[in-house]
């Protein structure tokens, strides 16, 4: 999709070129249909209007609406709030689409105006490591089991 032109288009257009840049680059339907979702709902809270309208305060309301306003609808039936590190990723995939959006049609990327939601990462903990060890058994310094054997134990050689 290459609109170098000075025509406007819509959020919901331009949405429609970059899914399918970002198929066609190869990134996996799973991460394709989480742009989609996180974009579509963008749209419905923003409008449909024309990229060049979008400004970065829009972006930063939508943002703050995630974080304070919006209720969640899950599987599960919870309505906690979004968790940092979601509200992270709705703006890594607007940041995605706004970065694309300003190579692809030479506007401006509002994008850079807003800052990243910051989010503490969990530590990872091996699993292996906090498991009692068998008898015969040892971890070396990463947590990896290392089984010992006894001579004995080792069939013979033929």
């Amino acid at each position: 999709m290459n609109h170098r032109s000075s025509g406007s288009l819509s959020l919901s257009k331009a949405i429609e070129g970059f899914l399918s840049f970002k198929s066609a680059e190869g990134l996996s339907d799973r991460t394709v249909d989480s742009y989609e979702r996180l974009l579509e709902k963008w749209v419905e809270h923003q409008g449909d209007e024309e990229i060049p309208k979008v400004k970065a305060a829009d972006i930063t309301g939508y943002l703050s609406w995630l974080r304070t306003d919006y209720t969640p609808h899950r599987f599960s039936g919870k309505t906690d709030r979004l968790s940092p590190k979601t509200l992270r990723n709705a703006w890594v995939t607007l940041a995605s689409f706004f970065t694309w959006a300003s190579r692809e049609l030479q506007r401006a990327n509002v994008i850079k105006d807003v800052p990243s939601p910051k989010f503490k990462a969990a530590p990872v903990i091996p699993r292996l490591a906090s498991r009692p060890q068998k008898e015969g058994h040892q971890s070396d310094d990463y947590g990896i089991p290392q089984i010992r054997t006894v001579p004995s134990e080792l069939p013979e050689a033929r």
